[in-house]
């Protein structure tokens, strides 16, 4: 993405709306050669249009005086190995696995994240009459305790026709 920034400018970038069949992830990244790289997943493969830059999101620098914490080690290795080997089937190569840039210090951060790519192609595709487990609703159960279960309070309306109700 082409951002009016320093180069070696550090910032973010949080998406403000979905893009349909691509997601973008949000990132702190800095600036190269007037471009920050933001990681993007083509789900439905071929070419994709995106809105606006301005629709996509927004650019935020971060200040040299606030402090980034990194994340390195939240996860142990072999535990994040474990889950990408059950998400699913990581032999087949992606189509385009040659154009993947991924940036970092450590070497097999790129594999990493292709076997992530790999294992996102398995649970994004639709097999036989389900839709892909990607699209699915997500419960979630919330625990009161012995108070009452949250309820909606569910509105009724006649039905007018074609006028507006407010």
């Amino acid at each position: 993405m082409v951002v009016a920034a320093p180069d070696d400018e550090e910032g973010g970038f949080p998406p403000t709306q979905r893009c349909g069949m691509v997601l973008l992830a949000a990132t702190l990244t800095k600036v190269k050669d007037g471009k920050a790289l933001v990681p993007a997943i083509n789900v439905q493969g071929g070419r994709v249009r995106l809105p606006s830059k301005k629709e996509l999101g927004t650019w935020i620098p971060v200040d040299k005086d606030v402090d980034v914490l990194s994340m390195k080690g939240a996860i142990p290795r072999d535990k994040l190995d474990e889950w990408l080997s059950e998400l699913g089937d990581e032999d087949p190569p992606l189509d385009s696995e040659d154009e993947v840039r991924i940036e970092g210090e450590d070497s097999s951060m790129k594999y990493m994240m292709l076997k992530l790519l790999r294992a996102y192609r398995e649970v994004s595709t639709n097999k036989g009459d389900c839709p892909p487990i990607t699209t699915l609703a997500v419960q979630h159960h919330i625990d009161t305790g012995n108070a009452a279960p949250i309820m909606l309070n569910r509105r009724c309306q006649a039905q007018t026709g074609d006028a507006i109700v407010e």
